[in-house]
């Protein structure tokens, strides 16, 4: 019988510190993910992203929100609720 992973997590983090972090990064290794790209492929995905947000916005479909008018709690920033609902061009 295998354990459960709520059982795995109680037992991981009783582990001490040193142990948790060895863990942790052993688990994020073992991941197929976009942590595992090369810099530059992470640059350049990064470089994408920035091209299409400041393209969106240059056509007007972006807003400005100033960081001041969003608290510590993301749920009450104005652009929260656009993502939560699936954001589309509207």
């Amino acid at each position: 019988m295998t354990a459960s992973s709520s059982e795995i997590e109680v037992q991981a983090l009783a582990l001490p510190e040193r142990e948790r972090s060895a863990l942790i990064a052993r688990l994020l290794d073992s991941m197929d993910s976009a942590m595992n790209e090369s810099p530059a492929v992470i640059a350049r995905a990064w470089g994408e992203e920035i091209v299409r947000r400041v393209t969106e916005f240059e056509e007007g479909w972006g807003k400005i929100f100033l960081l001041s008018k969003c608290n510590q709690n993301w749920v009450s920033c104005p652009t929260a609720n656009r993502y939560e609902a699936g954001h589309s061009h509207q």
